[in-house]
């Protein structure tokens, strides 16, 4: 009976595995100059809209306001995913390489995903703004180790590049007349949470997409995983080895019958 009940949990924890979330910043009722996150306060947004992750913004310095008409707004797609134009802002400019600013934690967003996948950050890239993005490990967060004034041991390829006209990447600023709405896509893995930001400027967020690239049965691992790794739970939060169910370590999904 145990069995079952544990193939039927694997079964639902793939479908859910499976799920695509895309969230669009500026709800359609919203106001501009309204309040989306407080100052100082790590607030987890799209609950709903995005699955097995957690998404978190941050400013230490300022609010995370609407700066644009939601009713005004067009609309831009990337693979697939319809993100508005209008954005949200935080107050408090990001740095080359830290998220440290006179003191102050610069505006950012931290996404923590309990299945690998690849996330899309769309927003409004200044043409002359540098973009971030820092992996770190959940045991340097757990640890209280992470120095948010130089993040460069955690750099990714996503790291003080420019964007360019078509949403891409470069090394070199080659957009010089407009800004960009694009969605930056990258890869991401559980058991890592992941900082995105801009120097010089704050994020003009739209919104963000997850997908799960097709994460399902075939990545549920019945086998037990090395216990000297975390193990987590498909809610990204870390667990013991006494949980029972599906966990992840590694990277990897297993059934933990323990």
């Amino acid at each position: 009976m145990k069995k079952s009940l544990l193939f039927v949990a694997a079964m639902f924890a793939a479908v859910c595995a499976n799920a695509q979330g895309t969230w669009n910043a500026v709800p359609s009722t919203a106001a501009v100059d309204d309040v989306v996150v407080p100052a100082g306060t790590p607030t987890e947004v799209a609950t709903s809209e995005i699955q097995n992750a957690k998404v978190v913004l941050v400013d230490g310095g300022a609010n995370w306001t609407v700066k644009s008409d939601p009713t005004a707004a067009e609309t831009f797609v990337v693979d697939g995913k319809t993100f508005s134009k209008a954005y949200i802002q935080g107050g408090t400019n990001g740095v080359d390489g830290s998220l440290d600013k006179a003191g102050s934690t610069s505006a950012h967003v931290e996404f923590t995903p309990a299945v690998a996948g690849k996330v899309y950050v769309a927003a409004k890239y200044g043409k002359n703004k540098k973009i971030w993005t820092a992996k770190v490990p959940q045991s340097v967060i757990d640890a209280e180790e992470l120095d948010y004034a130089d993040m460069s041991a955690y750099a990714t390829n996503v790291w003080g590049q420019y964007i360019t006209a078509d949403g891409g990447l470069n090394a070199e600023q080659t957009v010089t007349d407009a800004d960009v709405y694009a969605a930056l896509a990258y890869d991401v893995e559980p058991g890592n949470t992941y900082f995105f930001w801009v120097s010089g400027s704050k994020i003009m967020l739209c919104g963000l997409a997850f997908d799960t690239n097709g994460a399902g049965i075939s990545n549920a691992v019945a086998e037990k995983a090395n216990v000297n790794a975390p193990i987590y739970n498909l809610a990204g939060q870390r667990v013991n080895a006494n949980f029972k169910g599906i966990a992840i370590q590694n990277g990897k999904k297993f059934v933990n019958v323990k």
